[in-house]
């Protein structure tokens, strides 16, 4: 009684008298201003039927079978964590059957859980709808996409909330996606499938890109990930003819933890940090081929130690020796 009647913001008391008995008083604040405006309830709020979201008979069936399969476990395995975010348990439930044989499904109940799993777990992808209690789904977004640990993580956005300034609102706070309430799962899988597809052409774009701030490749990032894309290559290149240049002079440049700093990269570049060296070392090994600089020297030059490793390195990764490739 006590939790309830805080959350309501009110006060509870207690008269006790040994032998007589007790007394619980109990004074809510009924004013209209007694609550946030997000607490009310609104058009997004109303209760859709768990029969309002239609799938079809054969992936009803797969769902069914994967929510009782005793090899979840194994079958999960390797695959991209989605984090799904609603205070509504059977909608809740029903997604995470739903997306379970596709995806790793964490759950939530609300955006301050929901943050903490991002900040802890390895999310690749987040569902969440938008009013929640403790912290909505705008809010959970903002935080997100403000924050280093989160800021690469792609959101999709649900509500029955689909007037214009709602969406738009939506967007602003960082979303990917925006989907309305009910909706059919389908729709809901093509689109993180989508979002996926655009993810892997911007990761190989900001990979092979030889600029760090290519507007078109990265506009599509928060500012927090383009700078972040930015140190990277700025260190790198600074370092690239150094031969003892390593992942932990990034760490301790960035001040990021060895395990942030190789989630951002296979979230923004879909590569380790280490082939990401290398990659712009080999690159800028090949200017050097072509500007007619000898093999040793383009070795050092690249933050190659020793000339004869480093011809063992371009050819496993360029398909032809040093030498050839002067020669073609």
């Amino acid at each position: 009684m006590k939790r309830l009647t805080e959350v309501h913001h009110g006060e509870i008391s207690l008269d006790s008298k040994p032998g007589v008995g007790s007394v619980f008083t109990v004074l809510l604040n009924v004013s209209d201003d007694a609550f946030p405006q997000s607490s009310y309830i609104s058009d997004d709020k109303v209760i859709v039927p768990i029969s309002e979201y239609k799938f079809s008979q054969s992936m009803k069936g797969l769902a069914d079978d994967i929510a009782t399969n005793e090899k979840v476990s194994e079958l999960t395995k390797g695959k991209m964590n989605l984090l799904i975010v609603d205070d509504n348990e059977d909608l809740l439930s029903f997604l995470a059957n739903y997306f379970s044989h596709k995806y790793n499904v964490i759950t939530a109940h609300n955006g301050a859980e929901a943050l903490e799993k991002a900040r802890t777990e390895n999310i690749q992808l987040i569902v969440s709808d938008i009013m929640m209690p403790e912290m909505d789904g705008i809010e959970l977004c903002k935080t997100l996409k403000g924050d280093m640990q989160t800021s690469h993580i792609p959101v999709i956005l649900l509500t029955a909330k689909s007037e214009p300034d709602d969406v738009v609102e939506g967007y602003k706070s960082g979303a990917e996606a925006y989907v309305s309430k009910p909706f059919e799962p389908q729709i809901l899988e093509l689109q993180i499938k989508n979002i996926i597809s655009l993810l892997q052409v911007r990761q190989m774009e900001i990979a092979n890109s030889q600029e760090a701030e290519n507007e078109a490749t990265t506009s599509t990032l928060t500012i927090i990930d383009r700078k972040f894309i930015k140190d990277i290559n700025d260190l790198v290149e600074a370092n690239i003819g150094n031969s003892d240049f390593a992942i932990i002079d990034i760490t301790q440049h960035l001040g990021v933890s060895r395990s942030l700093l190789h989630a951002k990269m296979r979230s923004l570049m879909n590569m380790s940090m280490g082939d990401y060296i290398r990659k712009k070392r080999l690159d800028y090994a090949c200017q050097l081929l072509r500007e007619t600089h000898s093999v040793a020297e383009t070795a050092y030059k690249s933050g190659f130690a020793d000339p004869n490793y480093f011809s063992k390195v371009f050819k496993k990764f360029m398909g032809v020796s040093p030498t050839e490739y002067i020669n073609q």
